[in-house]
C-alpha cells in the first residue's frame, strides 16, 4: 500500500470530476458500452421468387435444415412468424439464444435480434427480385460486453463466411441442388 505520510486521503479530481470533454479515442470504449465485434453484409442469389425464399428463411422451424451451427429449435411463439414471434436456438455446444422477431415485411424485408451470455446479434434479410429469381442481402452486426480479444478476432473472421456459406445451402435446397440437414 505504500509509505504511512500522515496525509489525508486525496481529494476529488479538480474540474468537477465530470467525464473528459472530447470524445474517447477511436479504439476505446467506456466500459458501460458494449463493444463492437462485426458488422458485415453479404449477398447470395436465389433461383426461386422472394416470396419463397422470404417465407423459408423467415420460418424458425426450418433453420436447423440450412444454418450450420444451429442444433435445433425450441419453443417458437407465436406461428406464423410475425413481429415478436420469439424462440430459442440450441447451437453447438448446447448454448441457447434468445431469438425474436423485429421485422417481418413480406417479402421484402425480414430481421431478427439475438441474445446469448452477454453477446448481442442483429440480422436483417432483405429480398430483391432479379430475373433469374431473387437477391438475398444479409446484413448483421454483433455486440458484445467485454468480449476477449481472441473471440473478436475469430467473430470478424468466421462471421461473414459462415453467413454466406448458411445462405448458399438455403438456396440449394430451394433449388433442389443441396439436400437438408437433419440436425
Amino acid at each position: 500500500m505504500g509509505p504511512v505520510l500522515g496525509r489525508a486521503p486525496a481529494g476529488p479530481a479538480a474540474g468537477g470530476g465530470g467525464p473528459h470533454p472530447r470524445p474517447l479515442r477511436r479504439g476505446l470504449r467506456a466500459p458501460h458500452r458494449r463493444a463492437f465485434l462485426v458488422a458485415a453484409r453479404v449477398q447470395v442469389p436465389f433461383a426461386v421468387s422472394r416470396e419463397v425464399a422470404f417465407d423459408f428463411l423467415g420460418d424458425p422451424h426450418k433453420r436447423p435444415q440450412w444454418q450450420s451451427t444451429l442444433r435445433r429449435v425450441e419453443a417458437v411463439t407465436p406461428m406464423p412468424p410475425q413481429v415478436g414471434t420469439s424462440w430459442r436456438d440450441v447451437v453447438l455446444g448446447e448454448v441457447v439464444a434468445q431469438m425474436e422477431l423485429t421485422v417481418v415485411d413480406r417479402p421484402v424485408r425480414w430481421a431478427e435480434r439475438g441474445v446469448t451470455k452477454g453477446v448481442a446479434m442483429d440480422l436483417t434479410l432483405d429480398f430483391e427480385e432479379t430475373a433469374t429469381g431473387c437477391l438475398v442481402s444479409a446484413a448483421f452486426e454483433v455486440t458484445s460486453a467485454g468480449a476477449p480479444r481472441f473471440l473478436v478476432a475469430i467473430v470478424r473472421r468466421s462471421m461473414p463466411r459462415a453467413v454466406r456459406k448458411d445462405l448458399v445451402r438455403a438456396a440449394g435446397i430451394l433449388d433442389g441442388s443441396v439436400e437438408p440437414r437433419d440436425p
